[in-house]
């Protein structure tokens, strides 16, 4: 396996080495997903790592908690490996699009006090404080 840094570009796509999962998103081996964002959240401590993925379109995250003591961009080759524009047979048509009121939302989950929600059609994102029912949606 290789070990090589990864140098993740926005717009690139890349294939994933072997399978994994990460707070809650699930990587399979030899999926291929889109590189939107790199981030860091100092308050959180954790660094999140973006894709979409290819097939369905819908948004993953690759989070490393500071806690888990792992050197993110070592860990990038051992995960990631970047596809070469000339074996780039992937379609690159973007994902299906919701308008604002057509969402199908899922809940996913439950991340700090929030409940999280993705879109079953386009993959869009949100998350919704249940006692003010505040929405903050993910760009």
């Amino acid at each position: 396996m290789a070990s090589d840094r990864v140098e993740f570009v926005e717009g690139r796509k890349y294939r994933v080495r072997r399978d994994f999962t990460s707070d809650g998103d699930t990587f399979s081996c030899g999926e291929v997903v889109l590189f939107r964002f790199r981030s860091y959240s100092p308050y959180d401590g954790f660094t999140e790592i973006g894709f979409t993925r290819l097939a369905t379109g819908r948004r993953v995250r690759w989070r490393v908690f500071d806690s888990e003591g792992i050197d993110v961009d070592r860990a990038t080759g051992e995960l990631f490996e970047e596809i070469p524009a000339s074996e780039d047979v992937y379609p690159s048509s973007p994902p299906p699009k919701c308008s604002p009121d057509k969402h199908d939302w899922e809940l996913c989950g439950n991340v700090r006090n929030h409940e999280f929600y993705v879109c079953r059609i386009c993959g869009q994102e949100k998350y919704r404080n249940p006692e003010t029912e505040h929405e903050s949606f993910v760009i």
